[in-house]
């Protein structure tokens, strides 16, 4: 199951998802407020909200056992599945992921001219979205009010998390979230393996030229074709080797 970004919807995943076809059933979510998805429409983003109804949608679709993969705000949804749902969630990847915003992110956001975006800007978003400009203008004010945002204030608490997690965290020109931010996930997840790609910004396996890697690492990784040491018996590290229904986000399959 993938969950795209905060501004997104279910086809920024598209390239990547249909590299596991083949091989593993897929779906792909809009987040609520997004695509063709309902809700989402509050003051700020409601991460617990939004995670309880990606459950729902694995339930819907009576998905015993699932792999989640999330990009950013979708990153910190997959954290928050995964904690709720901790013997259903098996593998759990996050690019671009976080528990809480970083100081990087809210300096940015706080800078004046958050709202402000060229008219190519506008006109490329309403093509994501079944509401058009007028639902990605809201989507762009939340995204602004990030900074406000109390469940983003306050670090989600990661350290319950069973499942098998692949942190991918970008390199040096990450404007949102550096690499330690992707350091402190791996240490405070039980079981979990970090990948830090060099010289990228946020979302690396979404450029082109990345996508084959990623591909590549993600499928290794979910298919547990991976080394692990173990440190004192308590924590584990991987190192690489080689709307569906009512308050359902919809989904793609």
């Amino acid at each position: 199951m993938f969950l795209h970004s905060f501004d997104a919807n279910h086809e920024a995943w598209a390239p990547i998802a249909a590299e596991f076809v083949a091989h593993h059933r897929v779906v792909l979510i809009d987040l609520p407020g997004r695509g063709r998805s309902p809700g989402g429409d509050g003051q700020c983003f409601g991460y617990a909200q939004a995670a309880a109804q990606v459950v729902k949608a694995i339930d819907h679709l009576h998905l015993d056992k699932v792999t989640v993969i999330g990009a950013s705000t979708g990153g910190n949804l997959a954290l928050r599945v995964a904690a709720a749902l901790p013997g259903r969630v098996t593998t759990l990847v996050t690019m671009g992921g976080f528990a809480a915003i970083s100081p990087e992110a809210e300096k940015m956001l706080r800078a004046p001219g958050c709202e402000d975006n060229p008219p190519e800007y506008w006109a490329s978003q309403a093509k994501l979205h079944a509401g058009g400009e007028p639902q990605a203008r809201a989507i762009t004010k939340q995204f602004c009010r990030e900074v406000d945002n109390p469940e983003l204030t306050t670090p989600f608490d990661v350290s319950g998390i069973a499942a098998r997690t692949l942190v991918i965290q970008q390199g040096d020109r990450d404007r949102f979230f550096p690499p330690r931010i992707g350091l402190e996930l791996q240490q405070h997840i039980k079981r979990a393996s970090l990948w830090v790609v060099p010289g990228a910004g946020h979302l690396p396996c979404f450029a082109p030229e990345r996508r084959a890697t990623c591909v590549a690492t993600i499928g290794a990784f979910v298919d547990a074709q991976f080394a692990v040491e173990e440190t004192g018996g308590e924590r584990a590290h991987g190192q690489f080797v080689g709307s569906q229904g009512e308050g359902v986000p919809q989904a793609y399959w």
